[in-house]
């Protein structure tokens, strides 16, 4: 059985939130983290050592011309007090500068040490949180990760965590098990299937008796004659002529309008974040089956009355059916 451990971002956590959720056909671990106060890339320690305090480098120089020859303008000006002076100040200057370099010197271990004890803690936190999840979890075999983007910025630059999560990402979102799993939120009898995959066939004829119309969008490179002889067998057997649209290539995806009169299921296999959503009728139902969270915030920023679903949304939103253990 599949195990999905699904990390996305919430505020406020003082240690990560793990939470079990059995789904019968595969388990899903819900792991909340708050990266921007948890679990992040440590600073490095590197950097220009602060200005405040530093001494004035080059003062004898200036005083004493650019070749710094206190008897460049001939020995009447020689005085030994003037030169006991000039000793004097040149021995503080020195002095100045030692202690500065001191300064620095401690600063630069402070901060070394500093950098050490965050890195020991990162690593413990990490570390911690793997052998949970990998308890829960039963190990890693057919365990996949899921991110939410900025979550997966976060970890994803830390080291230690491709050290303790040696997990594949999960890419199967083309697998006919979790076209299904997404296919039921499409209500309508209208649909608009964007792209292609090879687990959206069976899944198409499971739902083709309520079926009005379907119409699919995808590239020429995209079409090929297993799909021809779908489309025939699929007239053939129910009756319905599938609409097909072929583009030049999948730019032409963001130059598409979507004119429909009546509320449709788009079942949107691109992958693509920018698409004009501006003629896709109110009501209607948008399935973005590859999970692009830039889509979903264009979708909801034009602020018309689509319904959006991915399984990041799912999974982020799924509800027990089973009394999993929360790990204390």
């Amino acid at each position: 059985m599949d195990t999905i451990l699904f990390f996305y971002r919430k505020k406020g956590l003082r240690e990560p939130e793990i939470e079990p959720v059995g789904l019968k056909t595969y388990l899903l671990i819900r792991i909340g983290l708050d990266v921007d106060a948890g679990i992040r890339k440590t600073e490095s320690a590197d950097g220009d050592a602060p200005e405040e305090g530093r001494p004035s480098l080059g003062t004898e120089r200036q005083r004493h011309g650019p070749d710094g020859n206190p008897y460049r303008l001939g020995a009447v000006l020689c005085h030994p007090w003037r030169t006991f002076q000039q000793n004097r100040e040149k021995r503080e200057q020195q002095r100045r500068e030692r202690a500065y370099r001191r300064k620095m010197e401690q600063e630069e271990a402070r901060r070394l040490a500093e950098r050490e004890r965050l890195l020991a803690e990162t690593e413990a936190a990490i570390r911690k949180l793997a052998s949970e999840l990998e308890e829960l979890a039963d190990g890693w075999r057919d365990c996949y990760c899921v991110y939410e983007d900025s979550v997966r910025k976060a970890v994803m630059e830390e080291v230690l965590w491709r050290k303790y999560f040696p997990i594949e990402e999960f890419s199967g979102y083309r697998q006919q098990f979790w076209v299904e799993q997404l296919f039921p939120k499409a209500i309508w009898p209208h649909f608009i299937i964007l792209g292609r995959a090879d687990g959206v066939l069976p899944v198409i004829e499971a739902c083709a008796r309520r079926m009005k119309s379907l119409r699919w969008i995808l590239t020429e490179a995209e079409y090929d004659e297993e799909l021809a002889a779908f489309v025939e067998d699929f007239y053939t057997e129910y009756g319905l002529a599938v609409e097909l649209q072929l583009l030049e290539d999948a730019a032409a995806l963001k130059r598409l309008r979507f004119f429909c009169k009546e509320a449709v299921n788009i079942v949107d296999f691109t992958g693509e974040a920018y698409m004009a959503v501006s003629a896709v009728p109110e009501g209607s139902i948008w399935l973005d089956m590859l999970s692009v969270e830039e889509k979903r915030r264009r979708i909801m920023a034009r602020g018309k009355k689509i319904t959006y679903f991915s399984m990041k949304e799912i999974w982020k939103s799924a509800q027990k059916r089973c009394n999993c253990p929360r790990l204390p």
